[in-house]
């Protein structure tokens, strides 16, 4: 997905910090946990194409 995809969906511009540091994505950040709590964690980022791949979190159940 693109930064400009995910502004897309966020109806919102990334902040300067998400095009320069890839731990942004891993982060405690508002972003980071939206992502989590929908069941994702973002699984390559690539600063320089202004991508990121997210993949599913999977959970153990005990």
């Amino acid at each position: 997905m693109s930064f400009t995809d995910v502004e897309t969906v966020l109806s919102a511009t990334l902040p300067p910090s998400a095009r320069r540091y890839r731990a942004y994505w891993c982060n405690a950040n508002p972003l980071g946990r939206a992502i989590r709590d929908a069941g994702w964690k973002p699984d390559q980022v690539d600063l320089v194409a202004e991508r990121v791949d997210f993949a599913r979190e999977l959970t153990t159940r005990s």
